[in-house]
């Protein structure tokens, strides 16, 4: 139940219920908070809102998110929304990053431009990337992920379960 904004440069935030905010490369860890982070930084989270605009990395529980650069995804019935290179863990939250990222989601929805990988969900592949889904669409109920960086990349998109296609 906060907000949390970081600008700082290599630095370590762990915070429960407050509000951080960093511009360079730091590690914040949260309960419950909303984070903003632009550089190279490492969120997580339980229960918040992050920003990412930098080199992060986001893992997600019951959440939504998009990716729309190189990355990998992995979901479990979730959306993933991903432009940049970006790595977030949250669990019941909303995350926007702008970076080249890595998602790791369980009960969600993924949308990316890159490789992805997932079981239970709809994938929307825009870019070089290869997906691998087990069956179905699930739309993560707790929170949304959104992930906002422009990455211009070339890849391979292998489709396993669900109409996922390269572009």
């Amino acid at each position: 139940a906060s907000t949390v904004t970081s600008t700082q440069l290599a630095s370590t935030v762990t915070q429960l219920a407050s509000t951080v905010t960093s511009t360079a490369t730091s590690t914040l860890t949260q309960l419950a908070s909303t984070v903003t982070s632009t550089a190279t930084s490492t969120l997580t989270q339980v229960a918040s809102t992050v920003t990412n605009t930098a080199t992060s990395t986001l893992t997600q529980l019951a959440s939504t998110v998009t990716s729309t650069a190189t990355s990998t995804l992995t979901q479990l019935a979730s959306t993933v929304t991903s432009t940049a290179t970006s790595t977030l863990t949250q669990v019941a939250s909303t995350v926007t990053s702008t970076a080249t990222s890595t998602l790791t989601q369980v009960a969600s929805t993924v949308t990316s431009t890159s490789l992805l990988s997932q079981v239970a969900s709809t994938v929307t592949n825009t870019v070089v990337s290869t997906l691998t889904q087990p069956a179905s669409t699930i739309t993560a109920p707790p929170s949304t992920v959104t992930n906002t960086v422009t990455v211009t990349a070339t890849s391979l998109v292998t489709k396993v379960v669900g109409g996922v296609g390269s572009k």
